[in-house]
């Protein structure tokens, strides 16, 4: 498999990306209302109490996420779904690491670290490497039925599904650890 390029503006664009969506979900949360913060406060304590819902809602929204990434991926109009995908989820993120620090008490810090890393951390590798490889192989697309240039379409989609597959991997590794281990290490910690 030759190397797959990535030109060096689509990393600095989800760098810039990622910091202007974690900037604005941790203002969202504290201009949102008192009802609406006991809802995340709900949310993030049945994640920590590793509730069925929670479980079920990691599961959806991470292989979700992921799957919508992809099949935006094959499609050269795909580029502003794949940006707006993958700034919702680091908006989440924020959103969610804001609540565990605001509501967390005297050990706020160290419970939003807990959330964070490891699995949020790989996560964000695993969506931005995906969402920097599918706007790549969407931007291919276009080239080829717009731009008339000739590129290998099996080269590329082959390469594309090896990321997909080898990132997938990744990522169920990553949803078993933060549906089993990280709330059983949050409730070792704090209980």
């Amino acid at each position: 498999m030759k190397k797959i390029s990535i030109p060096q503006n689509y990393k600095l664009f989800f760098i810039v990306l990622s910091i202007i969506a974690v900037i604005a979900g941790a203002i969202f949360y504290f201009k949102l209302g008192v009802n609406d913060q006991e809802l995340i406060k709900t949310y993030i304590d049945a994640y920590f109490i590793n509730s069925e819902y929670s479980i079920i809602n990691i599961i959806l929204l991470n292989l979700l996420i992921f799957i919508l990434i992809w099949i935006f991926g094959l499609s050269m109009f795909g580029s502003g779904f794949i940006v707006f995908i993958y700034f919702i989820k680091m908006f989440l993120l924020s959103l969610s690491v804001s609540a565990i620090v605001k509501l967390g008490g005297e050990d706020a810090i160290l419970k939003a670290f807990l959330y964070v890393f490891p699995s949020q951390i790989v996560s964000i590798f695993i969506y931005a490497l995906l969402a920097i490889y599918a706007l790549n192989s969407s931007f291919m697309f276009f080239k080829i039925l717009f731009k008339k240039r000739e590129i290998n379409f099996k080269n590329i989609f082959v390469d594309y599904n090896k990321i997909f597959g080898i990132l997938f991997g990744i990522l169920l590794i990553v949803i078993v650890y933060q549906v089993y281990l990280n709330p059983f290490l949050f409730n070792l910690f704090f209980k």
